[in-house]
């Protein structure tokens, strides 16, 4: 995975250092507009939820609202057209089905919300501060971390304002990514016999949103797992809740994500994807 990890960082950091903001919010936009857009914008990178979180946070940098940057960051893994395909080839229809029809509510429904409750509450805590709204518009805001984006000068040669980006981010980013995949991989035994219980009891579905909601998985690494447990007996709704939350948030993406699009409302975006879980489940048990 750390392969796919650099290449994002090396994305993040073209799109930071050649591409400019007002670009980014007039190709991208806010509310129901911005949440399809950002949701289309992420159909042809199909990456990893972990992989994504850099550009997310280089959309927020450059003033994208909530909604399009959380799209873009739901939409690559949840959405992937790849995936989607070999889903299909693979598993029964109704998986893909489930997986299709919440990946949508998701993108375009819950980002629209989560991001404009998110940008209203930051321009409501700007207005405490004193800020003027045509001061906040340009960042839309808290940025990443706690320190404002240091305008590039426009006088810098390409190259050296793409790795000046790229060092940037690697360092914000890398080491919590590093530090937090280590740790779920040292609770992994702990955590991962949640996902075989074969039990449909509210607590197992429960607990396999929890799991699901922290594990990092490759782009497509649900597939085999899900197939796995389905030989081994596993309820359908343990399926659909994994097969929604597996590969749509993970603790790493979350926490790189959490300072650019706002904690609060990276924390309901999580709670909203493992929601999304539990009425898959139910969904795929119905079907």
């Amino acid at each position: 995975m750390w392969k796919a990890l650099v290449v994002a960082l090396v994305v993040a950091a073209l799109v930071d250092a050649l591409v400019a903001p007002a670009l980014w919010r007039r190709a991208t936009g806010d509310g129901a507009r911005g949440a399809l857009r950002g949701g289309l914008l992420s159909l042809p990178t199909m990456m990893c939820t972990c992989c994504t979180a850099p550009v997310a946070v280089t959309m927020r940098r450059a003033g994208v609202p909530r909604a399009a940057a959380l799209a873009f960051w739901l939409g690559n893994p949840v959405l992937n057209p790849a995936v989607l395909v070999f889903l299909a080839l693979l598993a029964p229809w109704q998986w893909t089905a489930v997986r299709a029809l919440l990946g949508v509510v998701l993108v375009l429904g819950a980002a629209t919300v989560l991001g404009g409750v998110g940008d209203r509450a930051a321009l409501r805590r700007a207005g405490r501060r004193g800020t003027t709204a045509t001061s906040v518009q340009p960042l839309v805001i808290e940025p990443l971390r706690t320190a404002p984006p240091v305008p590039e000068v426009a006088d810098r040669p390409a190259p050296v304002r793409v790795l000046r980006s790229f060092a940037r981010l690697a360092v914000l980013l890398v080491p919590e990514y590093l530090v937090l995949v280590f740790l779920v991989g040292v609770l992994g035994p702990w955590l991962v016999p949640v996902l075989g219980s074969g039990g449909p009891s509210a607590l197992v579905v429960v607990g396999c949103c929890v799991v699901g909601a922290l594990l990092v998985l490759p782009t497509g690494g649900e597939i085999p797992v899900l197939l796995a447990l389905a030989a081994a007996g596993a309820s359908p709704w343990v399926l659909g809740a994994l097969l929604v939350v597996l590969p749509t948030v993970s603790l790493p993406s979350a926490v790189m994500v959490g300072g650019a699009m706002g904690w609060r409302t990276t924390a309901a975006t999580v709670g909203v994807v493992a929601a999304a879980g539990l009425v898959g489940g139910a969904l795929l048990a119905a079907a």
